[in-house]
């Protein structure tokens, strides 16, 4: 094999471990604002074969690219190859322009599949 052809190999092979180590992801489907706090309405996919009883993530509000305010928010009860969705309240209520989430923890059923 050339080195080009090894290397492209190498790549595919880790894309495709990355892949299978992160079975969640997360969608912010609507964002609305109230006086004192907002509400998120999220979506959270897996692409394993494993039940997930609890995922938490981390929301980030940012305002200018400036983070302003972080909260963790909790979504249960995601499916083998489907997806929970869940609406939140969010304990801030000041200016942002958008908000970003990043996966912190899971907890997989006890029950399997």
């Amino acid at each position: 094999m050339t080195k080009l052809m090894m290397l492209g190999l190498a790549l595919a092979l880790t894309n495709g471990a990355a892949a299978a180590e992160k079975p969640l992801s997360i969608k912010l489907l609507k964002i609305e604002r109230a006086e004192s706090h907002s509400y998120i309405l999220f979506q959270v996919d897996n692409t394993s074969e494993h039940r997930f009883e609890a995922t938490t993530w981390s929301c980030v509000f940012f305002v200018k690219q400036q983070p302003v305010h972080e909260e963790r928010n909790l979504i249960e009860n995601v499916p083998p190859h489907g997806r929970a969705i869940k609406r939140e309240i969010q304990a801030y209520g000041g200016p942002y322009d958008s908000v970003e989430c990043r996966f912190l923890s899971s907890r997989p059923s006890a029950c399997g599949g």
